[in-house]
Parts: structure tokens; C-alpha cells; sequence
């Protein structure tokens, strides 16, 4: 080769020799653990011989084959946080790319945030705080450990998916425990499962008391405790816990992932007393640390070989050695990267910023990879995701059982299961039988409620076919079928909500049953206080009457009312919250619907719907008690006042138990609930739709004897006046009850109209008897009410008595015909006002069935006969059950022309018949009072 064609291959060799060296970066890492600690130290020595062989490993794979080298200094913190900060800047002096630590969250945050101030990365495969996610905060931090928000989603999974409701939990008030506490609570409230206790302990207190945690989750009535600390902590309370029953037979505890020490913890000199017999049949979560690959495969060879000592129970690696292999891999990758990229050694070595960018662009860069532990995937915070396995500890051993993939799916380990503290497989309840106070689906009891409520929706809402199909008979008509049907519906949908109350209570089913509830009642009583109004105004008020609107307008006027309730409900869920509260006691376990967050105003608004309620229940008893002795089909007032009377009495008894929380009553008052509701929403129906159907069905088969197939007796030769005694129909005169021409006769003890019209009295033209209601508006409170009208032409003389007494004294009022005025009401359909000697105000209020009735007593009343009645005076009997004459040999007036007589009502009395009956007179101008004596 000529001479100078060698000297420039020389050169060019030199040339590349000197590239090569000036690319060959020897990078230096830092760790800083606990070493010295006497709780943590034995597990974190471990842990640095790992670390020796991962960096072996990354500059024989990732490092060396690009020429360059890894050192790793150990410094040991004590587990102080003076000593992990110090062991952040003695890395800085040593000119260290990044340090890896710390073994617990508190320590690592305040590691980080130094390490960042001085532009360097901080790795770390044991801290999980969900705080240390804030990149904001710790823009150089990263770990390749899953964060406590992974393991709180994967540990309410692993409760959900094993059938547990409720959970208790132990949390130290250290970051850690109540980083997992936190993410642990807000995915159980997503999943539905209560926690019935929520103890949060500072275990480092040099007066540590765990008596009120211990007696707290003995009392809150679930046998699943969930513990989030360190085994050190554990150790606290393994000897009070076994004490006070709540570790053993039927208590399951499932601690945190750092509980995958809690074996090598209590065989050390560190273990408190009991620890090591309070573990046996715990379950722990643990991140997946075997990636069940030749990577892994080889790193525990090779570990097992160079530190045989170190291995643990199971042959198994040391916990989280592993994960802080990681941050020897992840971090060597990271600045190969940086290296390979064109930046300079100087640069990186000096950690500038140039190239020293956040964390989470340089993981961004790296993208997915695999390790010892299987893929590793970060996320825009610099976390690790990864799957979970479940750990169950017995004999001194732990063995995985279960898998938690992605957080969502519970996968058994082929042919594990675990065993808990009874030395049993069979999974415990999470709540004892004897404790549960409340009905579940798969209970008997909950069947036969389901069944009744079922039922009776049935009934009730299939009775609506029947209304529809008689919506044009007078009875429906009077009764009006909206109401009828916001009854039937209302009715339904209260019972129906009982069903809301079975089974563990969720924000769905508060709402459910508190809606539910409420509405059905305000459908049923504003329905029938809709009605009672309506008859108030049309037959009881005439200043409203005349003022008032028209019917639309008043059905506006209660729609308006029906949505105030909503309102209130709108308000209180938008201000106060309702979600349901686990109820525990020594004897029982039940749920209540509350507003934790908001407990004034949640209280507030319970007594605003509560009293808007009651609001409308007395309105509705007020309207109902005006008015329901008026007669109308199917006697509607009647039954409208019998069902606000029962809600009212529902109602009594149902105060106490929601106004006020008995707990050790919680089933029984479940029951007395479903009891009361199933009655009264039974008596409502019976009376408000059944009524109705039964009243139309008998009227279209004449059962009733006042249908349209029933005859109402013979017609006499007067025109509109039909006479008592005769007939093929109707009650007839002179037969005992039940020998009328229908076969179906009022009863003794029947009130009802005998003599719907006006019918001429056997024997004594010229007289006619009616049964029609009658209000006494001068009276203070008067209401309609059935009175019987004799009006005796012949002797002048007007007089009512009121039905209904049977054997009492009956009290009534005669009239001087020739001193009356009667005229038709102008505020009050049907109505006669009749006056009495020249008085600006009407005496007597008389309600007619008819038109026509109407114009018959008032031209009776208005005639000549009226005008010219007879001047002698004398008692008037009524036997029943007809009318007949005077007796002649009655006692006359000591004054010819008297306006008052007795009259006597047949029956009352009877064994004093003969006896001398004592009169009253009164001025021709004012009534006078009969009472039969």
C-alpha cells in the first residue's frame, strides 16, 4: 500500500478512535432507602443488592453497547425526611443524572421536590401518593410502581366483584394511607358499596389509643376491613383487633400493597405481639411484579445466585425490588435516548436544561417497553399502569389468588382460592344474617311485598278499564274520572315505592322511594281535595261561588299547586345532596337517606315537604268535613271525608318513624311502613274508585232500587208528586224495610233518602214529605246535612228534622207557611232560600235534585194554600214508615192560629206513647223547637 494512502488510513482510524472516546458518558445514579431503619431496613437492603445487578444488566443491554457506563451510590436516608433531602443534595455534589428512592410517599414528595429544583430526575418503585402525579409540582419525578389511585379502583373492584357491599376501613394518616383511602372511597361510591366505618389513625403518635378505631369497625356491622398503612402499623393493632373479635372467623382483611412485608415484618425483632397470628387468612394487593418472561426468569437466577439470603418465603423475590430495577432500566433507556439523540455529553453530564426536558417528554419519547416485570406503559403523569394480583397469607406464606386486570376484571389464579382466619375456603358474608335490618331480594319476605305491591298496581290501575267503560254514567260523572284516576294512579305509585326500599340503598333508590312516596300521596290528596273544593264552592260557599273561575281555571290553579312539591325536590337535590348512609348498631345494619354533605339543609328541606304535605292533607280534611253530608251519586263526599280521616290516621302513626331514626328498630320499622302504606293506600282505592265502579255497576242493574229500572212509585193525579204507599217500585209506605218493590229496602239503621221526591202523605192530601239536604246558614259552622220536609198545606205548617237519629231525641224546626218566602238561589245551583218573617238574610237553605224539584217546593211553598193554611195548631207524628194524619185526639194550642207545633219523629221514645207531649209556641214571626219527649 503506497505510504501516503496508509498515513491517511491512520489518520482516519485515530480520528474515529477519539470520536468513540468522546462519546463513552459515564453516567452515575443515585439511591437513597432506609437502610438503617430497624422496621424498614431489612426490606430495603434487599432491594439495593438488586439494584447492583439491574445496573449489571443495563450496561451490558442498554448501555454498553453504545459505549457507555453506570454507576450506582447508595446513600441511606434512616427513613427521616432530613435524611432523604440531605441525600438529594449529596447527589447533586456528586454530580449524579438522578437519584431512586424513597421507600414511603412523604419522604420521596419532599426528595422530588428538591431534586427538581435542581434539574434532576427522581425515580422511585415504592412511593404511590396520588399527589406525586401532579406534574406540575414534580415536573422530574417519575415511577414505575402503579399509584395508590390504581390500587384504591382495583381493591373496590375486587370488593364488587366478590359479592361484598359494604366494606369498614383502617387508614394511617400517613401520604400513603390516605392517598388509597381517598381514590378508594370515590370508586366505591361509583360502584355502590358502603363504607360503614371509616377510621383514619396516626399511628407514629407516641399516645396511640386504637380503641375507637377497633370498637368503631367491631360496631359498624361489616365484616370486611380494608387496612391502608405499612406492617409496622398493622403490628399496633394485631393484638387489640384479636382481642375485640374483629379478626377471625367471618372477618375478612384485605390490606395494601405494602402489606406485602407484613410476613417478613412480624417473624423480625420489630413484631409486636399477636402480629404473626394476625395475619393468617388476611388477603394484600400487590402490583404485578413477575412479568413471567426470560427477562424475569434470568434476574431472579442470577439474584437467588449472588444473594441466596436475601430471598423470600415462597422463593420469591424481595418485594419491590423489582419495580426499582425499573428505575435503573427506565432511567438508562431515558438518557441512552438523550445520548443517541445528538445531544452532547457535556450537556447531559452537566444536566442542562436544554436537554434535561420534563419528565413526561422523555417518557413520551421512550413509548412502550418490557422489563423484568412485564410492559411498561406510562401515562401523561409519569405513572405506571399495571394489573393487580391478591395475595393470600396462611402458614406463613403468601400465595397469589386472584388477578386484577386493568383495574376492571377479577380473574381466579387456576386451582387458588384463599384462605381466610377460619382456616376455611367458604367466603364470609360481609354482613352476618342476624345483623342485616332490611329486606334483600333473595328473601321471602321480599317476595310476598313484591307480590302484594304487584297485586294491588294491578288491581288498582285495571279498575281504570271499569271507570273508563261507565265515564258517562252520573255516579262516574259526579265523581269526575280524572280524580278517580289520579287516585287509582296515586294510590299505586306509593305502594310501588316500597319496592325502592329492599336491598342496600343507593342514590337511585333514595330518590326513587322519596319521590315515589311523595308524589303518589299528593296524587291522591290533591286529587280528592280538587273535588271536596269543587263541592265546597259549588254547594257551600256563595261568596266564592260568585267570585270564583271557571273550572279550567281552577285546574290550573292546582297544577300549579302539584308543582310545588317538585320544586322543593329540585331545590333540595340541587343544595343538599341525598345519598345513603349506613346505619349500624350492636344489633343491627341498615341504610338511611340523607344529605351528608349538607345536613341543615337536607333537614330543612324534609320538614318543608313534610309540612307542604300536611299543608294539602288539611286543606283536604277541611273541604271534606264542609261537605261531605251532601247528597250527591254515589255519595262522593261521603267517602272523600273517610279517606282523609284514614290518611290523617296513616299518617299519625308514620310521623314518628320518618321524622326520627330508631335504629335498633330498623326492620320492624320497615314493616310497620309497608303495613300502613299497603293499608291505607287499600282503603284509599276502596273508597275512592271502588265505590265508584260498585255504585255504577249496582245502578245499571237496578240493585241499587234508584236506577233506571227501578220504579219510583204510582204517579198520583198531581202532576210531578208521587204517592207514599202505592207503586210497584221505590220504598213503599206501609211495608217494613226490604219489601219494596225492588226487593232491596233501606235498613233501620239506613240514613239514606226514603222519599227522594216530593210524595204526597197516605190519607192526607194536601201534605207531602221529601228527604233532601238542608244547611242553616245562619248558623256558625253549618254544613249540608239530610233532613226530612213535611210540608202540610192543609194546616200550614213547613217543617224539617234531620235524618238519622234512630232512637235518640230527634230536634227539628216548624214553620208557619203563611210566613215564608221561598226563591231560587242566584249563587247556589238548585237551592231554595226560604225566608221567614221578612228577614233580609234566607233561614233555611234547601238543596232540590232537579230543576224541576226545585220550581215544585218553591211554587209549594209560594201558593195560595201556603198563604191561607189552616190557623189550629197541633202535634205532627211521622210513624214509620209512613206518614199519616194527626191524631184528633192531640192536645190543640191554648191560641188558635199558633206557627209552631211538635213533631215527632215515630220510634224515639215509643214507651212513653200516651203520655202527655209538651208544646212550645213562639211568635208568629219566629220558628219555634219540637223535641220529642
Amino acid at each position: 500500500m503506497p505510504s501516503p494512502l496508509r498515513a491517511a488510513l491512520v489518520g482516519l482510524m485515530a480520528l474515529a478512535a477519539i470520536l468513540s472516546t468522546a462519546s463513552a458518558a459515564q453516567l452515575k445514579f443515585a439511591v437513597s432507602l432506609p437502610i438503617s431503619d430497624p422496621n424498614d431496613g431489612p426490606n430495603v437492603r434487599p432491594i439495593v443488592d438488586a439494584l447492583q445487578l439491574a445496573v449489571a444488566d443495563a450496561n451490558r443491554k442498554i448501555l454498553g453497547p453504545a459505549g457507555h457506563n453506570l454507576t450506582l451510590d447508595t446513600f441511606d436516608s434512616g427513613d427521616s425526611l432530613n435524611g432523604g433531602v440531605k441525600s438529594v443534595f449529596d447527589a447533586n455534589n456528586g454530580a449524579h443524572l438522578a437519584i431512586i428512592g424513597e421507600y414511603s410517599s412523604g419522604i420521596t414528595a419532599n426528595m422530588a421536590l428538591a431534586a427538581s429544583n435542581m434539574g434532576m430526575y427522581t425515580c422511585s418503585g415504592a412511593a404511590t401518593a396520588v399527589s406525586l402525579s401532579n406534574k406540575t409540582e414534580f415536573p422530574y419525578f417519575l415511577r414505575t410502581i402503579p399509584s395508590d389511585a390504581m390500587l384504591g379502583v382495583s381493591l373496590a373492584q375486587f370488593i364488587k366483584q366478590n359479592g361484598w357491599k359494604t366494606c369498614s376501613i383502617i387508614a394511617s394518616q400517613s401520604d400513603y394511607g390516605q392517598s388509597i383511602l381517598s381514590a378508594f372511597v370515590q370508586q366505591a361510591k361509583d360502584l355502590d358499596i358502603f363504607v360503614a366505618a371509616q377510621q383514619s389513625v396516626q399511628f407514629a403518635s407516641e399516645t396511640l389509643n386504637v380503641t375507637l378505631p377497633i370498637t368503631t369497625i367491631a360496631n359498624a356491622g361489616s365484616r370486611i376491613v380494608l387496612f391502608f398503612g405499612l406492617p409496622d402499623e398493622f403490628g399496633k393493632l394485631a393484638k387489640p383487633a384479636l382481642d375485640a373479635g374483629i379478626i377471625g372467623k367471618d372477618w375478612v382483611w384485605v390490606g395494601s400493597e405494602a402489606m406485602a412485608d407484613v410476613i417478613n415484618h412480624s417473624t423480625s425483632s420489630a413484631a409486636k405481639p399477636d402480629e404473626a397470628k394476625a395475619i393468617q387468612g388476611m388477603l394484600y394487593a400487590y402490583p404485578n411484579e413477575n412479568g413471567g418472561n426470560t427477562d424475569f426468569n434470568n434476574f431472579k437466577a442470577n439474584f437467588k445466585s449472588a444473594f441466596p439470603k436475601d430471598m423470600q418465603a415462597g422463593d420469591s423475590l424481595p418485594s419491590y425490588a423489582g419495580f426499582h430495577s425499573d428505575c435503573v432500566v427506565t432511567l438508562a433507556k431515558m438518557f441512552a435516548a438523550l445520548l443517541g439523540s445528538g445531544a452532547s455529553e457535556r450537556d447531559v453530564l452537566a444536566r442542562s436544561p436544554k436537554v434535561f426536558k420534563p419528565v413526561a417528554q422523555q417518557l413520551a419519547a421512550l413509548g412502550k417497553f418490557t422489563t423484568m416485570t412485564g410492559d411498561v406503559i406510562f401515562d401523561v403523569n409519569g405513572d405506571r399502569t399495571g394489573d393487580y394480583t391478591l395475595f393470600s397469607i396462611y402458614n406463613g406464606n403468601a400465595s397469589p389468588v386472584y388477578k386484577i386486570l386493568g383495574t376492571a376484571n377479577l380473574v381466579s389464579v387456576p386451582g387458588a382460592v384463599p384462605t381466610y382466619f377460619s382456616g376455611s375456603t367458604t367466603k364470609p358474608k360481609d354482613q352476618p344474617e342476624d345483623l342485616i335490618a332490611y329486606l334483600r331480594w333473595e328473601d321471602v319476605g321480599t317476595w310476598i311485598v313484591a307480590g302484594a305491591v304487584g297485586l294491588f298496581a294491578l288491581i288498582s290501575l285495571g279498575s281504570l278499564i271499569l271507570i273508563f267503560r261507565n265515564r258517562h254514567h252520573r255516579a262516574v260523572a259526579s265523581a269526575n274520572p280524572l280524580i278517580v284516576t289520579l287516585i287509582a294512579v296515586g294510590a299505586a305509585v306509593a305502594v310501588g315505592s316500597s319496592l325502592w326500599w329492599i336491598d342496600v340503598q343507593t342514590k337511585l333508590t333514595c330518590y326513587g322511594a322519596m319521590i315515589g312516596m311523595s308524589t303518589g300521596f299528593e296524587l291522591v290528596v290533591l286529587g280528592l281535595l280538587f273535588r271536596a273544593y269543587q263541592t265546597w264552592v259549588s254547594f257551600e260557599n256563595s261568596l266564592v261561588r260568585k267570585n270564583d273561575h271557571t273550572t279550567a281555571a281552577r285546574m290550573a290553579a292546582f297544577t300549579a299547586v302539584f308543582f310545588v312539591q317538585p320544586v322543593l325536590f329540585v331545590l333540595w337535590f340541587l343544595f343538599a345532596p341525598i345519598e345513603p348512609t349506613p346505619v349500624s348498631s350492636t344489633t343491627s345494619f341498615s341504610y338511611s337517606c340523607t344529605s351528608p354533605t349538607e345536613p341543615f339543609l337536607g333537614s330543612l328541606f324534609k320538614y318543608l315537604v313534610i309540612g307542604w304535605n300536611l299543608v294539602l292533607l288539611s286543606a283536604l280534611i277541611f273541604f271534606a268535613r264542609r261537605s261531605h253530608r251532601l247528597r250527591v251519586p254515589g255519595r262522593t263526599p261521603r267517602y272523600t271525608m273517610f279517606v282523609a280521616q284514614n290518611i290523617l290516621f296513616c299518617c299519625l302513626i308514620l310521623s314518628p318513624l320518618i321524622m326520627f331514626r330508631f335504629d335498633g328498630f330498623a326492620l320492624g320499622s320497615f314493616w310497620v311502613h309497608i303495613a300502613v302504606l299497603m293499608y291505607g293506600c287499600a282503603f284509599t282505592w276502596l273508597m275512592g274508585v271502588y265505590r265508584v265502579i260498585l255504585f255504577a255497576r249496582r245502578h245499571e242493574t237496578g240493585l241499587l232500587g234508584t236506577g233506571r229500572n227501578s220504579g219510583m212509585g204510582v204517579q198520583s193525579t198531581m202532576v210531578g208528586v208521587s204517592t207514599i204507599g202505592g207503586g210497584n217500585g221505590g220504598n213503599g209506605v206501609g211495608r217494613k224495610p226490604g219489601e219494596n218493590g225492588t226487593g232491596n229496602g233501606s235498613s233501620a239503621s239506613d240514613v239514606s233518602a226514603q222519599y227522594t221526591d216530593l210524595q204526597v202523605v197516605s190519607g192526607r192530601p194536601g201534605s207531602f214529605v221529601a228527604d233532601l239536604p238542608v244547611k242553616f246558614p245562619g248558623h256558625i259552622f253549618a254544613t249540608w246535612q239530610l233532613h226530612r220536609l213535611l210540608v202540610v198545606l192543609s194546616e200550614g205548617f213547613f217543617g224539617v228534622t234531620r235524618i238519622g237519629g234512630g232512637d235518640l231525641e230527634v230536634l227539628g224546626q216548624v214553620w208557619a207557611t203563611r210566613h215564608l218566602l221561598a226563591v231560587p238561589s242566584k249563587s247556589l245551583e238548585l237551592v231554595v232560600e226560604v225566608y221567614i218573617g221578612g228577614k233580609r238574610a234566607p233561614e233555611v237553605l234547601v238543596q232540590a235534585r232537579s230543576a224541576e224539584q226545585q220550581q215544585r217546593i218553591i211554587a209549594m211553598l209560594s201558593s195560595r194554600a201556603a198563604r191561607q193554611g189552616g190557623d189550629h195548631g197541633g202535634a205532627m207524628h211521622s210513624p214509620s214508615p209512613q206518614y199519616r194524619a194527626p191524631p184528633t185526639s192531640a192536645p190543640q194550642p191554648a191560641v188558635g192560629g199558633s206557627d209552631v207545633g211538635i213533631w215527632e219523629e215515630p220510634g224515639a221514645r215509643s214507651s212513653r206513647s200516651g203520655q202527655a207531649q209538651r208544646q212550645q209556641y213562639a211568635s208568629p214571626s219566629g220558628p219555634g223547637e219540637y223535641q220529642m219527649r
